[in-house]
């Protein structure tokens, strides 16, 4: 089995690894993860501003940031980040120089 990656902050996971070494996210067997989904390219889109075509530049990664609260057994709640990439695709319109970045499926 191949490494993957973290679904989480997007590292990668060492085959066989029960977590995440960079930030102990739980692995999910045999569930893609979500850092490498890659949304359909070159869906027609049309621009809002002046309806020309727009075209597809591929995807890009946007990472958020969240604060979570975690149970440490030893110091009780403890703030930490939460990071997850989401892909979207990008498209750009050659005619009035508007990007759109469009979620995958939709």
């Amino acid at each position: 089995m191949a490494a993957s990656f973290c679904s989480r902050c997007g590292k990668p996971v060492p085959a066989g690894a029960a977590a995440c070494p960079a930030c102990g996210s739980p692995v999910a067997a045999g569930a893609p993860p979500a850092a490498v989904r890659v949304p359909t390219p070159g869906l027609p889109r049309n621009c809002v501003n002046c309806h020309t075509q727009m075209r597809a530049m591929g995807q890009v990664n946007l990472r958020t940031t969240a604060w979570v609260t975690a149970m440490d057994e030893w110091s009780g709640a403890t703030p930490q980040f939460a990071d997850t990439l989401h892909p979207f695709s990008l498209y750009y319109c050659p005619q009035c120089g508007k990007f759109d970045l469009y979620y995958p499926g939709t």
